[in-house]
């Protein structure tokens, strides 16, 4: 920049600038002389002309305080000073400026005369501000949809974006953003498993030079997962080469999980008005467009996507007897516009009859003219058909109390003064009770319980009443009702229901003595059982799976049985017999229990059990009964072991007649009908007799002394035998027998 000396004091005039003339015609900048005096411009280059024109705003092309402070620097030295300012073009857009300004002649005192600027557009204010009000529109645009914008510049790799971009990966602080963004950055917020398949797809469209779109999950600065679609746009340089991509990104995660809310709430919705019956409807008058819910169609037993229904092809399908009705409600509400509501029966296309509610609102403008109608529809066939089966059923009902045999009624209570209860009211009875009470059944509701029946006031019966009653619930009990003339038993069942209580009750006079009866005899006969010597036992099958029989259980016995097996009642009931005594399939009695059930033939044998402590003999019989086994024995086990005893006895007698020396006869004396001796009979004879004798014990056994011996009776045998016989004394003797062949 050209200056000269503050202290030249030439009068202030256009100076001859020759050369530097030149220099400034040719200058890139704005370049004009300035008059501190007049406030003239003294000289302007041709591009400041073309640039302001021929009146610029001098004032602001050199403020006065750019003046004062030239004025104030005196110095020898040349003085300049940089400013910024703002001055209109000729075409009126307001422009800032960049000027130096150089004080070029001054006075003595250093106030300058003339002053050489030298100005430069920085940029148009218009234009700028503009472009502050678009950068913050697109801000403010991209914060509120969720989207941020990008630029990749594939030459140099420098990557740029917008503030919207950065505050959808979680960095709304500017102080937390890196320094520069770089693909291994946007590496890190992509979610781990959709790298590869993101990177493939990027390389692959890149390759085709062609734009695309996809979609991927970001992991924002926070951590949070957001589903994101982008957008990008491939540059092609003059040669179709890729040079960037410009992209846009967009946060889709709330508007996707909108979608499925609102696709979840359309099926809810539908399976609603299929699981409930109701569809619902809607027309816009202006353009005739019926819009139906899936619901409606299944009502109506159409298919989804039909044509919808007119208003007169709907009450084409009403019942003939009752179109007329519902018309008048519609065409009431049509005229005055607002809310109706009807029910009626319809015929489906399929020739389904079926009930609906339907309920609707009529929108009408200022002139009377329809705008929108909407309603819904209800299919109630089912509770229709579900009121009809209820009604035939109550009738069905009341018809099977009033003439049931059993005593039914309901009572409500009735309360004393001080909140006590008192007493019972007959609210409805049927036709046996009021039978019982001699009199019609419409007569007795409202009529106190005890003003017909008093004994019950007094039996017990209110008592029970009012206990049920009040601690709630059912109870059912026998009852026998003395008085008021009457000795009866009944069967009561008593519940309270709501604030009444529900009795019904039967008469099991001959039910009750059939049964006293029944149990004396029962008595009568568990006495003569107890009583019995014979032991009783009546055993039940217990069959498995495959139908035999793997068990016994023990349903009747009596004292005898119990003593023999040495166990209580309570010991005994409830278990099986192979719990009891398991040895019975080892020794048999288990298999000869089933024969019987299985063959129903009866068996009698002597039992000998010696297992599970027991050593019991009896005399047993096994009769069929029913399904079941009667067990009947007598305990023999002392005669018995007084038997074996004897056995054993004689057996040791028997050993001692075989091994003694001395020859023994036992005689059993033969008497006539005076009672007179005249034979004996051999009854035992031990080996010496034998021997002597010469005969084996079994050809004398059983034989008479007469038939083998003859000579006994003149030899004297005879004769001493019936005097040991007669007198009981024993006699000892020696004697020499010769006979039969006997020395």
């Amino acid at each position: 920049m050209l200056h000269s000396s503050r202290h030249d004091t030439q009068p202030a005039s256009e100076p001859d600038l020759g050369l530097f003339r030149r220099m400034l015609e040719q200058a890139p900048g704005l370049v004009h002389l300035h008059d501190s005096a007049s406030s003239a411009i003294l000289y302007a280059n041709p591009r400041f002309k073309e640039f302001f024109g021929d009146a610029p705003d001098l004032d602001a092309l050199l403020p006065r305080h750019v003046v004062a402070n030239l004025a104030s620097a005196a110095s020898a030295e040349p003085t300049t000073v940089t400013y910024e300012t703002f001055s209109a073009s000729r075409d009126g857009a307001v422009a800032r400026l960049q000027t130096r300004a150089n004080v070029f002649q001054s006075a003595p005192d250093g106030t300058p005369l003339q002053i050489l600027c030298w100005s430069e557009p920085i940029s148009d204010v218009f234009t700028e501000k503009r472009l502050r009000r678009k950068e913050a529109l697109l801000r403010n645009n991209e914060l509120l949809r969720n989207v941020g914008n990008w630029q990749y510049d594939l030459v140099t790799g420098a990557v740029e974006w917008t503030e919207g971009l950065y505050c959808l990966y979680g960095y709304e602080d500017p102080a937390t953003r890196p320094a520069y963004v770089t693909p291994e950055f946007i590496s890190r917020h992509v979610r781990a498993q959709d790298r590869s398949t993101l990177q493939v797809r990027f390389e692959a469209f890149l390759a085709q030079r062609q734009d695309y779109e996809t979609e991927w999950t970001l992991v924002r600065r926070d951590g949070r997962e957001r589903l994101v679609t982008e957008r990008v746009h491939v540059v092609l340089d003059e040669r179709g080469e890729p040079t960037a991509l410009l992209g846009s990104t967009a946060d889709v995660t709330d508007e996707r999980e909108a979608v499925r809310k609102l696709a979840e709430s359309e099926r809810l919705l539908s399976e609603c008005e299929e699981l409930f019956g109701y569809g619902s409807c809607s027309m816009d008058a202006a353009t005739g467009r019926i819009r139906w819910s899936r619901g409606m169609y299944l009502i109506f037993d159409m298919e989804i996507g039909e044509p919808a229904l007119t208003y007169e092809q709907y009450l084409a399908l009403i019942a003939e007897n009752d179109r007329e009705r519902v018309d008048g409600i519609v065409q009431n509400t049509r005229r005055t516009g607002g809310e109706y509501a009807y029910e009626t029966q319809i015929l489906t296309r399929r020739g389904n009859a079926k009930f609906i509610t339907s309920q609707g609102r009529l929108m009408i403008d200022e002139g009377g003219g329809l705008l929108e109608s909407i309603g819904s529809v209800i299919d109630i066939t089912a509770r229709k058909n579900a009121e009809e089966e209820r009604v035939r059923q109550a009738s069905l009902f009341q018809s099977i109390i009033d003439n049931s045999q059993a005593g039914i009624f309901r009572f409500r209570p009735l309360y004393d003064a001080s909140g006590r209860l008192v007493e019972f009211v007959f609210s409805h009875v049927n036709r046996t009770v009021a039978a019982l009470a001699g009199s019609d059944a419409g007569d007795l509701a409202g009529m106190p319980a005890g003003q017909l029946f008093t004994a019950y006031l007094h039996n017990g019966l209110f008592a029970r009443y009012r206990d049920i009653y009040e601690k709630g619930g059912s109870e059912r009990f026998e009852f026998q009702y003395q008085g008021d003339g009457l000795d009866v038993w009944f069967d009561v069942m008593a519940n309270r229901h709501g604030d009444e209580l529900l009795v019904n009750f039967l008469d099991i006079t001959e039910l009750k003595n059939a049964q006293l009866a029944q149990q004396q005899q029962a008595d009568f006969l568990q006495n003569l059982v107890d009583r019995m010597d014979t032991a009783l036992v009546l055993y039940e099958p217990i069959r498995g799976a495959d139908g035999r029989i793997v068990d016994f259980r023990h349903r009747l016995t009596n004292p005898t049985h119990l003593r023999t097996i040495g166990r209580t009642a309570g010991e005994f009931y409830g278990q099986t017999i192979l719990e009891i005594f398991p040895g019975t399939r080892q020794q048999g009695f288990f298999d000869q229990l089933v024969t019987v059930s299985e063959t129903g033939q009866m068996q009698s044998f002597l039992l000998h059990y010696n297992l599970d402590g027991l050593d019991v003999w009896a005399d047993t019989w096994l009769s069929p009964q029913d399904d079941g086994v009667l067990f009947t024995y007598t305990d023999i086990t002392a005669v018995k072991q007084m038997q074996l005893a004897q056995e054993r006895q004689s057996e040791l007698l028997q050993s001692i007649l075989d091994h003694i020396p001395t020859g023994i006869v036992l005689y059993q004396a033969v008497r006539n009908e005076s009672e007179t001796v005249v034979d004996f009979v051999h009854e035992l004879s031990n080996p010496v007799n034998s021997a002597v004798t010469g005969s084996a014990e079994a050809e004398l056994v059983g034989k008479t002394m007469r038939a083998l011996f003859p000579d006994n009776w003149q030899n004297g045998t005879f004769h001493q035998l019936t005097q040991v016989l007669e007198s009981g004394q024993p006699v000892r003797q020696e004697y020499e027998y010769r006979s039969h062949g006997i020395e």
